[in-house]
C-alpha cells in the first residue's frame, strides 16, 4: 500500500515544491510589459513580475537609476557607453582590455635587439625581466644555438648526429669489429660535413661514424634496433648521402650479423679497403 501511495502522488516541480504548488495544477496569466508595451505570459504566482526580459527591466523604470556616459576609446577611436560610477568612469580611457593592452603607456621602454645567431633585429615581448634578457628573435633560432654548443647532448633518444663530447658507451658488436679490423683508434670518428652543407636542406654540423677508416674513407656503421625506427630510417639515408659527398665508403652491419657471423663482416670490409 505504501509503495501504490508514492506513485499515487502528484509530481512536483522543482522551484515550486517549497510553495506547494502541484505541476497540474500551475496556471499562466498575460501581462503587459512596462517598457515595449508587448503581451507576455506568466506563472500566476509571478503575477507581480513587469517586464517581459532583462533588457526592457535595466530601460524601464525598475532599471539602475545611474545614466549612461558616452566616451571614446583612445587606442581604436570607437565610442562606447558606460555606466556613471563617478570618478572610476572618468578615469576610463579604453573600450575594453584589448584596447587597455595595446594603448596603456608602457612602464619599460622596449629597445630592438640583434638576434645572435640569424643576427636579425627583432623587438621583444613585453615579460617584464625575461624580455630584457631575451637574446634569440625565435625558438627556431635559440634551438639551432644551442645545438651548436659544445657539449650539448640531444634529448631524442636514436638520433643520428650527438653532441661534441665522445660516447663513454660502445656497443659490444661495435667493439668486436672494430677489434678484428684493428681500427679501436677511429671509434666514433667525427667527421665535418661543412663542405657539402649547401647541397643539402638541413645538415647537422659533424656526423660521428662508429668504426673509421680514416685512410681509405671507409665508414663502417654498427645499427641496433633503434635504427629500425621511423625517425632514423628518415635520418640514416641522408647520413649516407653526406658522407658520400665527401667521398666516403659507406658499410652497413646490423648487430645480428656481427655478432652471428663476424668473419663475413671482416671480409666484407675488407674488400672495401681494396
Amino acid at each position: 500500500m505504501q509503495v501504490e501511495a508514492l506513485f499515487a502522488r502528484p509530481r512536483i516541480r522543482f522551484g515550486l515544491k517549497r510553495k506547494g504548488i502541484s505541476m497540474r495544477r500551475v496556471s499562466r496569466i498575460s501581462i503587459t510589459c512596462g517598457y515595449c508595451q508587448n503581451i507576455f505570459t506568466v506563472p500566476k504566482y509571478q503575477s507581480d513580475q513587469r517586464f517581459c526580459s532583462m533588457p526592457c527591466a535595466r530601460k524601464g523604470d525598475g532599471g539602475p537609476s545611474k545614466p549612461m556616459v558616452e566616451k571614446v576609446c583612445q587606442y581604436c577611436q570607437k565610442a562606447f557607453s558606460v555606466r556613471s560610477h563617478g570618478a572610476t568612469t572618468e578615469r576610463q580611457r579604453f573600450c575594453g582590455r584589448f584596447c587597455a593592452r595595446r594603448g596603456a603607456p608602457r612602464s619599460v621602454v622596449i629597445l630592438p635587439k640583434i638576434c645572435q645567431w640569424c643576427q636579425a633585429e627583432f623587438l621583444p615581448i613585453d615579460n617584464g625581466k625575461r624580455s630584457q634578457g631575451r637574446k634569440f628573435c625565435s625558438t627556431r633560432c635559440t634551438a639551432f644555438w644551442r645545438t651548436n654548443q659544445p657539449g650539448w647532448a640531444s634529448p631524442v633518444k636514436g638520433m643520428t648526429w650527438t653532441c661534441e663530447e665522445t660516447r663513454t658507451r660502445i656497443s659490444i658488436p661495435q667493439q668486436q669489429l672494430a677489434q678484428a679490423l684493428g681500427l679501436m683508434e677511429t671509434v666514433e670518428y667525427k667527421v665535418y660535413v661543412e663542405e657539402v652543407r649547401e647541397q643539402f636542406a638541413q645538415l647537422p654540423k659533424f656526423y660521428r661514424i662508429d668504426i673509421a677508416d680514416a685512410k681509405n674513407k671507409i665508414a663502417i656503421e654498427v645499427d641496433g634496433k633503434s635504427h629500425q625506427s621511423k625517425r632514423q630510417r628518415v635520418l640514416d639515408p641522408i647520413k649516407d648521402a653526406a658522407l658520400s659527398a665527401l667521398g666516403w665508403k659507406v658499410c652497413r652491419f646490423s648487430n645480428e650479423e656481427i655478432l652471428n657471423d663476424l668473419p663475413c663482416a671482416v671480409a666484407k670490409v675488407q674488400s672495401c679497403m681494396i
